[in-house]
């Protein structure tokens, strides 16, 4: 069962589209009961050659724009593995067999709206770690928190790196006790010119792998936000001053490891989704 998540859906009016898979390594199943938020939502599920296909339509039926909290489950699909599959399978929106389209509260379409896939894995395959930092919109107090989550975080021995950011928007306030997993976890902020910088290095104690469920908060970063801002601050994974390494039970570099950066959104400013994705070449 594969849930269907969002961040930023904030005064949308209307949401239609498609989600595809293969269908040689899955069969659809069933929808799961949508959010109360998108009442009314349609779906129809289709096969096309070897992909599966399911096309939702959805319009909020009072023409009253709906706002979901992050990371809602807007619905789920359940789908059945066919015998034998293995490694691992995208699955991912597409405009096949209908269009992808956001309104918002206007009716206009939203151009920038950032659809993510997701892959499934099956037994014997692992997935690449990742590390991901949370989006902050509509800034307008004085400190904000920015959460660092994890996900595929399984039997990890170590990892080290940087987070960068805007000094002239946003300025180091502290970062937080990091989970029970990372105990000993060492961070260290510093300034270049206008580049604010944390770097953090971990190695677990005992030398004994550790592994953290998805979506779990490793440790958060408080900034001060500095007054009169607008636009948008991309906050970054970075491998200055520290080199970004995540090492496997063994000890050995995992090259393919995945660093989900971000942005803060300033007051006044309205930016529906804004993550990028980067994946080391150590």
């Amino acid at each position: 069962t594969i849930p269907v998540t969002c961040k930023n859906f904030i005064q949308i009016l209307a949401w239609q589209g498609s989600i595809n898979w293969d269908n040689s390594k899955f069969a659809f199943q069933s929808i799961g009961t949508p959010i109360t938020e998108l009442t009314g939502i349609q779906f129809a599920n289709s096969v096309s050659g070897s992909t599966g296909q399911v096309g939702f339509t959805w319009a909020q039926a009072s023409l009253l724009p709906q706002t979901i909290p992050d990371n809602s489950v807007l619905f789920s699909i359940t789908l059945n593995v066919v015998s034998g599959a293995t490694g691992t399978s995208d699955i991912l929106f597409a405009s096949t067999p209908t269009q992808l389209i956001l309104s918002s509260a206007s009716g206009s379409t939203i151009s920038n709206v950032i659809y993510r896939k997701g892959t499934l894995s099956f037994p014997g395959a692992t997935l690449a770690p990742e590390f991901i930092l949370g989006s902050i919109y509509d800034v307008n107090t004085s400190t904000i928190t920015v959460p660092v989550t994890t996900k595929y975080f399984t039997q990890l021995l170590a990892c080290q790196g940087s987070i960068n950011w805007d000094n002239t928007k946003l300025s180091f306030q502290s970062v937080s006790t990091p989970i029970t997993q990372l105990n000993g976890m060492l961070f260290n902020a510093t300034v270049n010119g206008t580049t604010g910088r944390l770097s953090f290095l971990w190695t677990d104690n005992n030398l004994q792998p550790q592994t953290i469920l998805d979506n779990v908060v490793l440790f958060t970063i408080t900034y001060n936000v500095l007054g009169g801002n607008s636009g948008l601050s991309n906050i970054s994974f970075t491998n200055v001053p520290t080199t970004l390494i995540t090492s496997n039970a063994s000890g050995n570099a995992i090259e393919n490891t995945v660093y989900t950066n971000n942005v803060i959104t300033f007051s006044g400013d309205l930016c529906f989704g804004g993550s990028t994705t980067v994946t080391s070449s150590i």
